[in-house]
């Protein structure tokens, strides 16, 4: 549910990676269930890679739109 929200509460602009993590959700729990070794090393850098952009991308969002919800460092 939460990917298919995504674009809802933060934007169109949220849709492809919502999309992305949705197909790296479904092959995970394709793994999990049917199969071992079908993701690769690069492939888990770039869901690395990607995850480490959504956050950032996330918290920028949470201190425009809801400041009072994000832990400023002192």
């Amino acid at each position: 549910m939460t990917w298919q929200v995504l674009p809802a509460l933060m934007g169109v602009s949220m849709r492809e990676p919502a999309v992305y993590f949705d197909s790296c959700r479904a092959l995970r729990n394709h793994t999990d269930y049917d199969r071992t070794g079908v993701v690769s090393a690069p492939e888990v850098d770039e869901v690395l890679r990607e995850a480490e952009a959504f956050r950032d991308r996330v918290l920028k969002w949470l201190d425009k739109e809801h400041s009072r919800l994000v832990r400023r460092s002192t």
